[in-house]
């Protein structure tokens, strides 16, 4: 009892002075918040804290009905530390770091607040840098990406609420090419393609969904060139048109299902005329188109299985 009588005092003086210092802290760098902004009914919409001497420190947004959302720290006047987001219900959005303005590390976008995900990944400098994840609000898998400093650089595969493959993808860079995938719900390619960054390049092909290739086609910068072609179920060719810059020129052609010709004529750049047939066998001309540069010129003449003119 002694000692616990002699230590009071020690321990009122150090509480004491812990007290005003503190007070003298808040005091020194007291800080002010003010209203930047405000939502047509009232509510604030955007607050700034700053120091005594007007630094800012930290800013905050919220939503039409006076919920947070958003708020970041700030140094020398760019955003920098934790970073939060809210929806306008309240759960959790984005969660993150900014280093001097920039996102910074590893970023996520919250379904909910069970802790349940639908997007991760990690930025470098502010820009994507890594793999990156998301999940549907399930919590299957939707995509995994690859990128090189806010560039795809690496496969992306993505899939449905059961697991089932969707589309997968590899691009190297926006200049390269980069190779593109579709599959059906059982695992078959029904879609498969190349570009370079948004624009279509090299070959492109379709296929139904019991594996059978129905349509090929071959693009460059973006225009079809070369020749189109499509099939029947059955692997007969139905159709053969030639392209120059998305126009028609060349060989074009048309098919039965048993291989007999509806229609073949020659564009000579562009410029020409097709006939097709109704019945082959009956040489019945179903309709007549004339050609200029690629593009149907003048009239269209058709005629009907009873060759009347329609």
């Amino acid at each position: 009892s002694l000692k616990l009588f002699i230590s009071l005092p020690s321990l009122r003086t150090k509480a004491f002075a812990i007290g005003a210092l503190s007070l003298f802290f808040l005091i020194g760098c007291k800080k002010t918040e003010s209203v930047v902004e405000r939502w047509p009914n009232g509510a604030e919409k955007v607050v700034e804290i700053r120091s005594k001497s007007g630094e800012l420190l930290q800013r905050q947004e919220r939503h039409f009905n006076y919920l947070r959302r958003s708020q970041v720290n700030y140094k020398n006047g760019l955003p920098h530390g934790e970073y939060n987001s809210w929806r306008s219900d309240g759960t959790p959005e984005w969660s993150g770091r900014m280093v001097e303005g920039m996102r910074e590390g590893e970023w996520t976008l919250w379904l909910n607040t069970l802790g349940d995900k639908l997007q991760q990944g990690s930025y470098r400098h502010g820009l994507q840098d890594g793999e990156w994840r998301a999940w549907h609000p399930g919590g299957g898998m939707r995509e995994i990406s690859h990128w090189c400093e806010g560039v795809l650089c690496g496969a992306v595969e993505s899939w449905d609420r059961d697991g089932n493959l969707l589309t997968r993808s590899n691009c190297w860079s926006s200049d390269s090419i980069r190779f593109f995938q579709r599959f059906h719900r059982e695992g078959k390619m029904i879609l498969e393609y190349e570009c370079r960054g948004s624009t279509k390049t090299g070959r492109w092909s379709r296929w139904d969904y019991t594996g059978n290739l129905v349509e090929e086609r071959l693009y460059r910068n973006d225009s079809l060139n070369g020749a189109t072609r499509t099939w029947y179920t059955s692997g007969n060719l139905r159709s053969l048109f030639s392209f120059e810059d998305n126009r028609r020129a060349g060989l074009q052609l048309l098919l039965t299902p048993q291989g007999d010709t509806l229609m073949s004529c020659l564009l000579e750049q562009g410029t020409g005329r097709c006939r097709r047939l109704c019945s082959p066998k009956r040489n019945w001309i179903c309709a007549d188109s004339s050609w200029k540069e690629g593009k149907l010129h003048g009239e269209v003449i058709s005629w009907n299985l009873s060759h009347r003119r329609t």
